[in-house]
C-alpha cells in the first residue's frame, strides 16, 4: 500500500530499477539518507529508478508525515 492506502502492483514497474528502502521514524540513519534518496529519485539520468520507502515502524500516519516534514 502507498501512503494513501492505495494498493500497488509491482508488475506496473517492470523494466525499472527498483530500490526498496526500509525505514522508521525513530531511525537516525534513515533521517540522514532520505534527502539522498530524494535526489536520486528526481535525477533525470535515472528516470527508470523507482524508490519505495517502506516504513517498518508501524507508526501512525501523523508521525510519518511529521518525519518527512522535519527533513
Amino acid at each position: 500500500l502507498d501512503k494513501n492506502d492505495k494498493k500497488l502492483n509491482i508488475r506496473e514497474f517492470r523494466g525499472n530499477l527498483i530500490l526498496l528502502n526500509f525505514w522508521a521514524t525513530w531511525c537516525e540513519p534513515c533521517k540522514e539518507e532520505m534527502p539522498s534518496l530524494d535526489q536520486l529519485q528526481i535525477n533525470p539520468e535515472l528516470n527508470n529508478l523507482k524508490i519505495f520507502a517502506i516504513n517498518i515502524g508501524k507508526e501512525k500516519k501523523n508521525n510519518v508525515d511529521n518525519f518527512f516534514s522535519d527533513l
